[in-house]
């Protein structure tokens, strides 16, 4: 597993496969939380606006007030 944070955009990534795989399907799990699938194994998870969704457990700041804009695959 590996998790990456871009803090541009505040949305934090989490790998749960160390193989690159082709995402053949995205969906939107809660409001700011999306899922990539590769066929039917879940390859990893987006965390959009994740300072505000995880804030200071996890030591995130934004630089940015605005919500993110997200193309879905």
């Amino acid at each position: 597993m590996k998790i990456t944070y871009d803090k541009k955009v505040d949305a934090m990534y989490i790998y749960l496969t160390s193989k690159k795989k082709k995402i053949t399907d995205t969906r939107e799990l809660d409001d700011g939380w999306i899922a990539d699938y590769a066929g039917d194994e879940l390859v990893g998870i987006e965390i959009l606006d994740a300072s505000k969704v995880l804030g200071s457990k996890f030591g995130l700041k934004s630089s940015r007030s605005a919500a993110v804009l997200h193309k879905i695959r």
